[in-house]
């Protein structure tokens, strides 16, 4: 996905609505990005997203490139965690980040 730790960071932040550092301490806390997103409280009511339509989303992620590419991919991630569970939003952190 050729998404840096830092870049996710940024996303999680947005997702959770709180500041990078902040994001970054619980990092340092938890030791894992995917299990800040699950612990941070997510209020919103998770779609009932497939298999399949997570994987489709991955993939438009990963085929993001050229100019801007680092910013589209950060939208479409923040888009895609805002549909999931945080568990499931935990996954896909996991995934993305190899």
């Amino acid at each position: 996905f050729n998404v840096a730790e830092k870049s996710m960071i940024g996303i999680v932040s947005q997702v959770l609505g709180v500041s990078v550092q902040e994001v970054a301490e619980r990092v340092k806390e938890l030791g894992d990005l995917g299990t800040v997103l699950e612990a941070g409280g997510l209020t919103h009511t998770a779609q009932e997203l497939s298999v399949n339509e997570v994987y489709t989303a991955l993939c438009a992620i990963e085929e993001v490139s050229g100019p801007g590419s680092t910013d589209v991919k950060a939208a479409l991630t923040v888009e895609l965690l805002k549909k999931l569970s945080p568990r499931s939003g935990k996954y896909v952190i996991r995934i993305m980040l190899g």
